[in-house]
């Protein structure tokens, strides 16, 4: 029984052999290969394309650029730390970020600033936060100096 198994299998495989390899002589004798390419067929390829030259350098790459967004200007910057330092010194004068945006928006209506200038609510309220944690080292820096020269 098993050597009718053995003998069924190597005829199968016989039979799948010759017809792989007619398949693969039909196959090379009906196709032509075109190797006689005029410029103009190189040329309509390279319009085909969507990607522009140079899309893959790592200049050209468009995520991971830190800081690459919209930046407060110094105009901006010196109204904001004046605003902050005035609720630094009375801390009943402290002025929340969209004090600090309406503040800035009069100085547009007065001429003195540009619309275009004027960050959102929610940058202003980052902006505090940053320049805080600065501000706090530069007070314990200048509180340490103090004490050393003592």
């Amino acid at each position: 029984m098993s050597d009718n198994r053995v003998v069924l299998a190597e005829i199968l495989q016989n039979i799948l052999n010759d017809e792989t390899s007619k398949q693969v002589s039909d196959m090379l004798n009906t196709e032509t290969i075109d190797t006689d390419l005029d410029s103009r067929q190189v040329s309509d390829y390279k319009l085909d394309f969507s990607l522009s030259s140079g899309w893959a350098l790592k200049e050209n790459q468009k995520f991971g650029k830190k800081g690459g967004g919209k930046r407060i200007s110094k105009n901006v910057v010196s109204y904001l730390e004046a605003y902050f330092l005035a609720g630094d010194i009375n801390k009943s004068e402290k002025y929340t970020a969209q004090e600090m945006h309406n503040e800035l928006k009069g100085l547009v209506e007065e001429g003195i600033l540009e619309e275009e200038e004027i960050p959102k609510v929610s940058t202003i309220s980052n902006w505090i936060a940053r320049y805080a944690q600065t501000h706090r080292k530069l007070k314990a820096q200048h509180a340490l100096a103090l004490v050393n020269r003592t």
